[in-house]
């Protein structure tokens, strides 16, 4: 394979079809995991003040600080708003899921599009993208199981061993992390199983992308897109390493140019809010509106590496399954 080759059609079909780009936006919001919008977990320490006519609890007025104080103290509350933020949030990670599944899709026809006929049309990636949606989701969800189940797993010590810890009276938190052995099992257990899920990741990623383009480029369906992709990974073990590997140092690259300065640019905004929204609760409301900025601003910066990134893949895809040794299939 003449990789060179391969990176420079690449570049020439997203630079010159500017509308993979939108797609490769869509495809990013899944990606780039949303930005935090949860950091106010600390701010239940404000409340702990006497409720003195001046009392030293922020800018808000003594009347709201004891409402707020109430509402801390009931735990029942709590825990219905804890289940009721985590509901809502499962239902927009559903949706962004679905969203990025669409855009995936699309980039895949469209680049195929782009390189039998030069140009590729908007109609021709929402069309794809949403007849693809559900079946790229569940290769998605089915190839990221693994990994989460290990870490999960990992987990499942580390939590069994501290919610009793919790129901115990006149106890710190820093007290709670070294009773019962917490610390133990978090790093006997959970640190192990989030290294094992992590590096699970990079071959199960790369299988992903190979299944998706089976799916879509070979109509192939779930489950058979996932075997075909893993008979291409097989077959193709060393240039499809090369290529991810290209991949790394591009992603390397990209964090130093993008990631760096959106990290200094995170910094100097989360900061200041976040010590905001621990001496006034009500500023979670800018932190979680600035969040959301900066994960699309994120995900804007990174919509030409997801288009590029999908444009190679589907290239050397085609070019695997060209080949006379490639051609048979998984079924």
């Amino acid at each position: 394979m003449q990789y060179g080759a391969l990176l420079s059609r690449a570049w020439n079909i997203v630079w010159r079809n500017k509308v993979i780009w939108v797609f490769g936006f869509l495809a990013a919001l899944g990606s780039g995991s949303g930005g935090g919008g949860s950091n106010g977990g600390g701010s239940r320490t404000s409340f702990n003040v006497p409720p003195s006519g001046q009392g030293g609890g922020g800018n808000l007025p003594p009347d709201v600080q004891r409402a707020l104080t109430d509402l801390f103290s009931n735990q029942a509350l709590i825990l219905t708003i804890i289940v009721a933020i985590f509901l809502v949030a499962l239902v927009i990670g559903l949706l962004i899921a679905f969203i990025s599944a669409l855009g995936h899709g699309a980039m895949v026809e469209m680049a195929r599009e782009a390189d039998e006929t030069e140009h590729t049309r908007f109609a021709t990636g929402w069309n794809t993208g949403l007849r693809r949606m559900l079946p790229v989701f569940l290769i998605r969800f089915l190839l990221g199981l693994p990994p989460a189940i290990i870490i999960i797993a990992g987990l499942i010590p580390v939590v069994v061993t501290f919610l009793p810890l919790l129901a115990q009276p006149g106890m710190r938190d820093a007290e709670r992390l070294f009773a019962g052995g917490v610390l133990t099992w978090l790093f006997a257990c959970f640190a192990p199983a989030c290294c094992i899920g992590v590096l699970l990741t990079i071959p199960l990623s790369v299988l992903e992308s190979l299944s998706i383009r089976a799916l879509v480029l070979e109509d192939r369906g779930v489950l058979g897109g996932i075997r075909r992709g893993w008979a291409i990974l097989t077959r193709n073990l060393g240039e499809v390493v090369v290529v991810w590997l290209i991949f790394l140092l591009i992603g390397i690259g990209v964090a130093i140019v993008i990631g760096l300065p959106l990290a200094f640019v995170a910094l100097a905004v989360f900061v200041p809010l976040g010590i905001a929204t621990v001496l006034s609760p009500i500023m979670i409301v800018p932190l979680c509106l600035a969040g959301l900025l900066l994960w699309v601003l994120g995900a804007l910066l990174q919509s030409v590496v997801e288009a590029f990134k999908s444009t190679v893949w589907t290239l050397a895809y085609r070019q695997w399954i060209a080949r006379p040794v490639s051609v048979v299939a998984a079924n």
